[in-house]
């Protein structure tokens, strides 16, 4: 557990859930006090980072650091938080650390710095992507995420699921997470359209995935005055 003690401008600045919570009839503004039970502080102290200096830099000497989902409980947390800048600046990195292994020949499910670990996680904390209830920003993440791994794959390791697994071993296998999340499954089948050579389309403009994640409500309510 850790505690900050911030002012309510900053976190009213970056967060439409803090400013609701402070200006709202909710007892946690009348207390001055906010828990958030259920997240990582190590994931929260990158965000209060980026509030007071406006750059997004994850803190990468903690223990066990791994880059991509790293990035991606960052996406998650701002999305909960409803602070766009934040969970914009996330999604940037996660696309830019993707582009090189999806432009790499040699790319398979064994040099792909995805696991399935990385994708069952994405999976518990946004809604599928065919869901008649999806709200937007739930699609960019899982959007970015199952498009890059169908451009680090090639066609055989999605045909032979059962053999693309981690030299290293993990608790979870691609069958695993193949078989429980019926849109990723869909996703990398529908993918075998596109030849080995061209697999790299898709993996799509960043651009699509902020689409994807932003309402224009949304976004005018978090701009800054």
């Amino acid at each position: 557990q850790r505690t900050w003690f911030l002012k309510r401008s900053l976190l009213c600045q970056h967060s439409n859930f803090f400013r609701a919570a402070c200006y709202g009839q909710w007892e946690e503004g009348n207390e001055n006090r906010i828990i958030l039970a259920d997240e990582d502080p190590r994931v929260f102290a990158d965000f209060v980072d980026f509030m007071q200096s406006n750059i997004y830099s994850l803190n990468t000497l903690i223990e066990g650091f791994n880059m991509v989902p790293s990035h991606a409980k960052a996406w998650v947390l701002g999305d909960k938080l409803g602070a766009l800048s934040f969970r914009t600046a996330a999604l940037h990195k996660l696309h830019q650390y993707f582009i090189p292994y999806s432009l790499d020949p040699y790319i398979s499910a064994f040099s792909s710095p995805i696991r399935p670990i990385d994708i069952a996680y994405i999976c518990t904390h946004t809604a599928p992507l065919y869901s008649p209830f999806n709200h937007p920003s739930s699609s960019a993440l899982r959007s970015l995420f199952f498009d890059a791994v169908s451009s680090h794959w090639a066609r055989i390791d999605i045909l032979n699921i059962d053999e693309a697994m981690d030299i290293c071993g993990e608790e979870l296998s691609w069958r695993d997470v193949y078989t429980a999340y019926g849109d990723f499954k869909d996703h990398l089948v529908d993918s075998l359209k596109v030849p080995d050579a061209w697999r790299n389309v898709c993996l799509r403009d960043v651009e699509v995935y902020l689409g994807l994640g932003v309402k224009k409500e949304e976004a005018e309510e978090d701009k800054v005055v």
